[in-house]
């Protein structure tokens, strides 16, 4: 566990809360799982030749073989899992023409999220008080998720050009609310994207350790550390 402690600020001037959203306000593995069954039962339906992609690694090769020819586009995941599903139907003997359906199939189960059950409390009781901002390495729609109305901007490393821990996303999120960064407080589960990215720019952190992961000496110290929104609840609303 921890080898070293948080190292809490003065809170009193945050305005606007920023939060991460795969493994912060919902378990992202069980809907990516969802997500690639729902994309290839759709393939196997409308174009039955790919079930061979589906037999032994074929699928994990072609997409690690997307990756690797797009480095620029690493942060644009929509980009390349299209790129990677019209490889796959052409390696299948078909054209392009199936792969905006398997992307909606893909889409739709990966916005179908079930939130923690601390999330939906805190976004009705707290979060009204400050200004809310979602910031995603990810490509979740959060107005296709049930906290569609609880986010002022939503901002993806699609829509910034760059992954989270690069600053850009953290700048736009304070300049689009000209907020200066101790106004903001992030709030994410990662150590690197979330903790490191927004510390360096400034920004107060919360890291949501819902897992118990450990944390080392090797790690930027967030501000507080929580494993739910009750506890930062507590933390932004003591007594409260």
């Amino acid at each position: 566990m921890a080898t070293h402690t948080p190292k809490p600020v003065d809170l009193s001037h945050i305005k606007a809360l920023s939060f991460d959203l795969d493994d912060t306000l919902w378990a992202v593995m069980p809907v990516i799982q969802a997500a690639e069954t729902a994309s290839r039962e759709w393939l196997l339906e409308h174009y039955p030749d790919t079930h061979n992609f589906f037999t032994d690694s074929s699928v994990l090769n072609l997409r690690a073989k997307v990756f690797d020819e797009f480095p620029d586009s690493s942060h644009d995941l929509s980009f390349l899992r299209r790129e990677y599903l019209g490889r796959l139907l052409e390696s299948s003997g078909y054209n392009r023409d199936g792969v905006e359906g398997a992307f909606e199939a893909f889409t739709y189960a990966r916005n179908t999220i079930d939130l923690f059950d601390d999330v939906e409390p805190f976004f009705k009781k707290v979060a009204p008080n400050y200004t809310c901002l979602a910031l995603t390495n990810g490509n979740a729609c959060v107005k296709r998720t049930p906290l569609h109305s609880s986010f002022e901007t939503y901002l993806t490393a699609i829509s910034v050009g760059a992954a989270k821990p690069a600053p850009h996303m953290f700048e736009a999120g304070l300049n689009a609310h000209e907020l200066e960064p101790h106004e903001m407080l992030h709030i994410g589960d990662d150590l690197i994207t979330d903790v490191k990215g927004a510390a360096l720019l400034g920004i107060p952190t919360v890291w949501v350790n819902r897992f118990g992961r450990s944390w080392t000496s090797d790690h930027h110290a967030p501000n507080y550390v929580v494993n739910s929104l009750v506890q930062l609840q507590h933390i932004l609303t003591p007594g409260g």
